[in-house]
């Protein structure tokens, strides 16, 4: 026997880049419907899972072939179900966070086996009929089923997530490959769950409105931003543009449903890494996308610093979750790099990026400053000789003041 060695913690060697578990053709997904033991309710019919993968609107066959521009299908997926899982919910429940998903995907496959050849799966939906603590789960699990070793996505999904199939959508893009969340930056703190661009992140965006996208299935996601479907292998490598040094102007076409041939994706390296950059797309409420804040220039960071410790290689940060318009611009933290916004066409935007730009300091003088008191919030302090902002917790009752400070723009240099 070999001695085993002990691997405290293992990283990508210095220059080299994680290879892309690309999903392409046919990816058919099973749905396997379970009750735990002592739940004896069942929240759907059948057919209502089956019905699900269908290649029309809003079905996950249609939803996936538009997020991939048509290199993936879940032709042949169905479903099956329900059996009654050998132990009571409270067995699975480690915590309201974790559950045993290992355990309760060997019961509920085990149960389903005698009819179902898993060889002809790629992936698996489990359909749960009660609510697991905070979540739904996606991922994978590395197993034999049928006498097929290999990876099987999964996901965990209790009633809350496969009646507003959002939430599905998102574990599914998890079980695809997308391991990590995108998140917004703000003040140097990340939410995860808050990026109103990508389905693996604020899944429930949709939600917002009334009534839901569909009277059966709820509320339908977005798609997941430019460089996952990059990654996935479905956004080809002609389709994007990579910045050099200057300007360098670019109309990119929007990412979801394009009807020009232009660039779909923009990538901005930071100090000439490969694993470190900027992406930049458009977007449009079209198709799944009908649902976004507006129309936009959309630009994340991906790597560095907010490199993810799951099992892909990069977590993305949206840099600005409000919609951009033409006239609007952005200026990178580091690297000399700055986006114009110039123009909008009819299916995406036209913009300007720069590279190696000079930095230099400005000292600005403030025309004006006042606070808001949260506790008088029809108070004009702008005569105040001091300038508050805190967060106070006095006799158990709350206290927020927010600084305003304003400045004339025009004091500002021009970029170019």
């Amino acid at each position: 026997a070999v001695p085993g060695v002990a691997v405290a913690s293992a990283a990508l060697a210095p220059g080299a880049v994680m290879a892309s578990p690309e999903v392409s053709g046919n990816t058919k997904w099973l749905s396997i419907a379970c009750k735990f033991a002592d739940v004896a309710d069942s929240p759907r019919p059948m057919r209502f899972f089956r019905d699900m993968y269908v290649n029309t609107y809003p079905g996950l066959d249609h939803y996936w072939r538009e997020a991939s521009y048509g290199a993936i299908n879940l032709t042949g997926s169905t479903a099956v179900g329900w059996y009654t899982l050998p132990r009571p919910l409270s067995y699975y429940q480690i915590s309201y966070t974790e559950f045993k998903l290992t355990e309760m995907f060997n019961d509920c496959t085990a149960l389903a086996d005698p009819i179902v050849n898993f060889a002809d799966y790629m992936g698996v939906n489990l359909m749960f009929n009660a609510q697991m603590g905070c979540c739904a789960w996606g991922g994978y699990r590395d197993t034999t089923l049928d006498g097929v070793t290999k990876r099987w996505r999964v996901t965990w999904e209790p009633p809350a997530a496969f009646t507003n199939m959002t939430f599905l959508q998102h574990e599914m893009t998890h079980g695809y490959g997308i391991m990590w969340h995108s998140m917004v930056s703000v003040g140097g703190h990340n939410f995860a769950y808050n990026d109103p661009w990508d389905v693996v992140s604020d899944a429930d965006y949709a939600c917002l409105i009334d009534p839901p996208n569909d009277p059966v299935y709820g509320c339908l996601g977005q798609h997941t931003i430019a460089y996952h479907r990059y990654y996935l292998g479905w956004l080809p490598p002609d389709r994007v543009v990579t910045a050099g040094p200057g300007a360098t102007r670019v109309t990119l076409e929007r990412a979801t449903l394009p009807e020009t041939d232009g660039p779909l994706m923009a990538i901005i390296p930071i100090g000439n890494s490969a694993t470190h950059f900027y992406a930049v797309e458009a977007r449009q409420q079209v198709g799944y996308d009908l649902e976004l804040p507006g129309p936009s220039v959309v630009i994340h960071e991906i790597g560095g610093e907010y490199e993810s410790s799951l099992a892909g290689p990069m977590a993305g940060y949206v840099l600005y979750s409000d919609p951009w318009q033409p006239g609007d611009g952005w200026t990178a933290p580091q690297g000399g790099i700055a986006v114009t916004i110039d123009e909008s066409t009819a299916t995406g935007f036209a913009i300007t990026i720069y590279t190696g730009l000079p930095s230099q300091t400005v000292t600005l003088m403030p025309r004006a400053d006042t606070y808001i008191d949260q506790d008088r919030p029809n108070t004009n302090f702008g005569n105040s000789a001091t300038l508050l902002a805190s967060e106070d917790v006095q006799n158990t009752s709350f206290h927020a003041k927010v600084a305003l400070i304003g400045f004339d723009v025009a004091q500002l240099p021009r970029l170019v």
